[in-house]
């Protein structure tokens, strides 16, 4: 048996094939609905987080979706037009439009990084929702910042703001007691 020993030591790739592979990703977000009675909502807007670690959908079923982006789990949803119905003044309760799905039109992210904060256009209102998604002492500061303009409601100097302007806790639609911090973010919206 004659064997060149040169002929089993491998060749050198080229520097262009070693480069990091993959360069790309496709991930896919399913959105959770009932397939047996709605079509998949129409998702209307997306806004990613000034770090790039959450994604925010909103869609045309009322639903403010938060994703992680890498992995693309679904970690908290809130059902705005469930909300809006829920803290809607009685006399506009009883109109025929009172029970229509709203949808989200608008997200996004408060580019300050220590406050978690999303702002969602649904319907008339625009509404703030305080995301979780930072640390305890960032928690702390958005809770802050949201009780303190609700505290305030009645300190609105402007008249045309002070119509326009209205300050809720958000509402656990199964309780209907706001929520405490230890539950979820505290929330606060504006319609």
């Amino acid at each position: 048996l004659n064997i060149d020993p040169e002929s089993l030591v491998p060749s050198l790739p080229k520097p262009s094939d070693l480069r990091p592979y993959p360069t790309a990703r496709c991930i896919r977000y399913d959105t959770p609905y009932n397939k047996e009675e709605h079509d998949a909502p129409m998702i209307r807007c997306l806004s990613v987080s000034p770090d790039g670690q959450y994604l925010v959908s909103g869609a045309t079923d009322g639903y403010v979706r938060l994703w992680e982006v890498q992995s693309s789990r679904l970690l908290k949803s809130w059902n705005l037009s469930a909300l809006l119905a829920n803290n809607e003044e009685p006399e506009q309760n009883d109109s025929p439009d009172a029970n229509t799905i709203q949808p989200v039109v608008s997200l996004e992210w408060n580019p300050n990084r220590s406050h978690h904060v999303l702002l969602a256009a649904c319907g008339n209102s625009a509404i703030l929702i305080a995301t979780g998604t930072g640390g305890a002492q960032d928690a702390e500061l958005t809770d802050a910042l949201l009780s303190s303009a609700t505290r305030r409601n009645n300190h609105i100097t402007n008249p045309k703001a002070q119509k326009a302007v209205k300050w809720h806790p958000i509402q656990s639609t199964t309780q209907q007691k706001p929520l405490l911090a230890a539950q979820s973010p505290v929330s606060a919206y504006g319609g």
